[in-house]
């Protein structure tokens, strides 16, 4: 049997371990949106990535592809990305703790604890908030980042014809589909002019 030590540095190492591949699936997941952008925007995968990473975080780059896609995509390819993107929100939100809140292994076996400050209604700032976690819950967003870089490529796969040259105001038709845009004008009385009265 383990020392208390012993067992320490073990789930220590399990921890770091699933914490890295973590962090490489979701680092190839958001690798992945340079194909997404190069369909929405046009332009080569190489453009694309230069653009990409130029924003320095994650929540950027989901609100471009989101906003693109609601304006240049079609709406089943929309609907398909923002259901990408909903889930990726949440991710990036589990893989932000994990890499960037104090944390570490707990006292119970495969917990894993994450400090960090917090807005509180009655104290202000609580700078001792925390949030335990099982190191298969770290193991799963593995699995899920992996899942949404596939499902990412499926959304615009094979299929130029679902990303429009023109926004989507502009294909929008108004409404009564021909009739004309501005409401109808009441029409104003022709007014005759009165005919002569005929010499008796």
């Amino acid at each position: 049997m383990p020392t208390p030590q012993e067992r320490m540095d073990q789930e220590y190492a399990a921890f770091h371990s699933a914490l890295g591949e973590l962090v490489r699936e979701f680092t190839n997941f958001e690798l992945h949106l340079a194909f997404t952008l190069s369909n929405l925007l046009g332009v080569d995968g190489f453009r694309a990535r230069v653009i990409l990473g130029s924003l320095r975080n994650f929540d950027a780059k989901r609100r471009l592809i989101e906003n693109l896609s609601a304006t240049f995509a079609s709406d089943e390819a929309t609907r398909k990305l923002t259901a990408v993107m909903v889930r990726a929100k949440g991710l990036a939100r589990n893989r932000n703790m994990v890499v960037h809140q104090l944390g570490g292994v707990a006292s119970r076996k495969n917990q894993l604890v994450f400090m960090s400050d917090v807005p509180d209604d009655e104290i202000g700032m609580n700078f001792v908030g925390e949030r335990t976690v099982d190191i298969g819950s770290v193991r799963r967003w593995t699995i899920d980042a992996k899942a949404l870089t596939h499902d990412l490529m499926q959304v615009f796969k094979g299929c130029c014809s679902l990303v429009f040259t023109s926004p989507k105001m502009h294909r929008v038709r108004p409404a009564g589909d021909g009739e004309k845009a501005t409401p109808p004008q009441a029409k104003a009385k022709s007014r005759r002019p009165r005919r002569p009265a005929s010499p008796e």
